[in-house]
């Protein structure tokens, strides 16, 4: 029997984190406030890193304005002029803010 590679024990427990996961359902509203609460966190963290080491990386301040940017199409989203567009594209956009590389910020 071959031992599992690291890859496929990641696999397994996203798998497993899923179906844990799978019945739980945070509402959009809720699911950005904890979004923002973190982004908080991360944002208070680095300006403690500035004022104790007199540098911040840029990398990490970029790092959080992708964060606030997509946080702020998330609210778009969930509250805009229309309403509630779709509760998936608010969670995708949350999740993955990595993705708001090259878009226009307003």
């Amino acid at each position: 029997m071959e031992k599992p590679t690291k890859r496929q024990t990641f696999e397994q427990s996203q798998d497993a984190l899923e179906a844990i996961t799978s019945n739980l359902h945070v509402e959009p509203h809720q699911q950005l406030y904890f979004f923002l609460h973190d982004l908080a966190t991360d944002l208070i963290y680095a300006a403690r890193q500035l004022k104790e080491h007199n540098e911040l990386e840029p990398a990490e301040l970029r790092r959080i304005a992708r964060r606030a940017m997509a946080a702020y199409v998330a609210s778009l989203e969930l509250f805009g002029v229309t309403g509630p567009e779709n509760e998936d594209a608010v969670r995708d956009i949350l999740r993955n803010p990595h993705r708001m590389k090259g878009v226009e910020t307003p």
